[in-house]
């Protein structure tokens, strides 16, 4: 069962892990510093607002952040494993060094930095990339059908394990 996060919800799960840090003064600013919370599973982040916020060497399991807004958010190092971020506003986002498996990346992605991430198993349909970063990005049985601005993003040498539209790609 995935369940609702809200404020209250995050502030509970950050006080067990931390108890000894000041999460109520900090949780409801941008900004907010998650990197002392090890892993986040089974959460409904659905339509949350997370810009600026930092998640760096989080593992994140079975999370959904569909619909929310995630703009220059800090995720490098972290790990997704069956996360979803349909509809996600992720712009200018850090997810360097990251691992992907089995996610959903139906969002929009311009600008965000994926340099040296592990893709395996992720769809990228109807995910807008323009000028997102791939760079030494690794990529393995993924999908990226109907992606808007794939000809305007940063792919790496090597994409095999990308499945792609090459029409599409060619004619931008």
């Amino acid at each position: 069962m995935i369940e609702k996060l809200s404020s209250v919800k995050i502030i509970e799960l950050l006080e067990k892990k931390l108890p000894n840090r000041r999460w109520r003064e900090s949780i409801d600013r941008p900004f907010a510093d998650f990197t002392a919370v090890n892993e986040i599973c089974n959460i409904n982040w659905r339509c949350g607002t997370l810009n600026y916020c930092k998640f760096a060497g989080i593992a994140f399991d079975n999370v959904d952040f569909s619909r929310s807004e995630l703009r220059y958010a800090d995720f490098h190092d972290c790990n997704f494993n069956n996360c979803r971020f349909e509809g996600a506003e992720v712009q200018f986002a850090n997810f360097s060094g990251a691992k992907f498996c089995n996610c959903i990346m139906d969002a929009s992605f311009q600008y965000a930095n994926f340099a040296k991430c592990s893709m395996v198993s992720c769809m990228f349909g109807n995910a807008d990339v323009a000028f997102a970063n791939f760079e030494d990005c690794s990529f393995e049985r993924c999908e990226a059908l109907n992606v808007e601005h794939l000809a305007l993003a940063n792919l790496p040498s090597s994409i095999v394990g990308l499945n792609f539209d090459r029409e599409q790609y060619c004619n931008l």
